[in-house]
């Protein structure tokens, strides 16, 4: 399962019923990774725009906790990557973290952007929950697991929310995969591109649950056939203009 912030997917302009995932028009779906951060700071508000723009199914964002509690978006522990400053995220209050600054690197075609700030909540599952009933987002979110409690938190206090794992490094074959879906009961399956084989991308279409694995990197496009080839039908990226277009000139989406 993956480690560090809290992380969501956001659907991109579909409601579905309740309980259910997202649907998608789409044959292949693309998911951005940060939002289209080719053209915009990751994890922006202007990220998740450009990511609408080019066609994304799906934006990725990660949640972190400011030092009075706030949730925020950010992908890195420290502050130091992305903005004019070098600290620690949970060093400073909401307030004080909109004044930090988008570091000149992370502005693309003349756009500036404030620090990516999410709505104004608490870091607990229930109330994080209560947020997204709130805002009436339970119908366009899927929440990514970090570790087993976090896992626990969110199917008592959330269980119709659609939840995404990683296999655990034992999955191998078919058989383990099954022991998997047995223990976790998992809504949506992540993970690496190439921990999925023909075998258990099968496995998982045959219990019908979907398989959204992570390939994004500079140079992702070069590893999209090879990932096309073991089944999937679904990818994380970083190029999710890129990848539409790819997809699109094969017939694919």
């Amino acid at each position: 399962m993956k480690k560090g912030s809290l992380l969501f997917l956001i659907a991109i302009a579909s409601i579905y019923g309740y309980g259910q995932l997202p649907p998608c028009n789409n044959n292949f779906v693309v998911i951005a990774h940060r939002g289209n951060h080719i053209n915009a700071p990751e994890n922006t508000l202007l990220a998740i725009q450009h990511a609408i723009n080019v066609g994304a199914d799906y934006v990725e964002i990660d949640l972190r906790t400011s030092k009075d509690g706030e949730l925020v978006i950010m992908h890195d522990r420290t502050v130091d990557r992305t903005t004019n400053k070098k600290e620690n995220l949970n060093a400073y209050t909401l307030e004080e973290l909109r004044t930090l600054k988008i570091q000149e690197k992370h502005i693309q075609n003349g756009e500036i952007t404030k620090y990516p700030l999410l709505w104004r909540f608490y870091a607990s599952v229930k109330k994080a929950f209560l947020q997204i009933l709130a805002i009436e987002m339970q119908n366009q979110v899927i929440v990514y697991i970090n570790n087993e409690q976090q896992f626990k938190d969110w199917r008592t206090i959330a269980p119709k929310i659609p939840l995404i794992l990683s296999l655990t490094p034992e999955v191998k074959t078919r058989a383990k995969l099954e022991a998997f879906f047995e223990q976790y009961k998992p809504d949506i399956l992540d993970g690496n591109y190439h921990d999925y084989t023909k075998e258990l991308v099968k496995a998982a279409q045959d219990k019908n649950i979907p398989v959204w694995p992570d390939i994004q990197s500079e140079n992702e496009n070069v590893n999209w056939e090879i990932a096309i080839s073991t089944g999937l039908s679904r990818l994380q990226t970083d190029q999710p203009e890129a990848l539409i277009a790819f997809l699109k000139a094969r017939d694919i989406r």
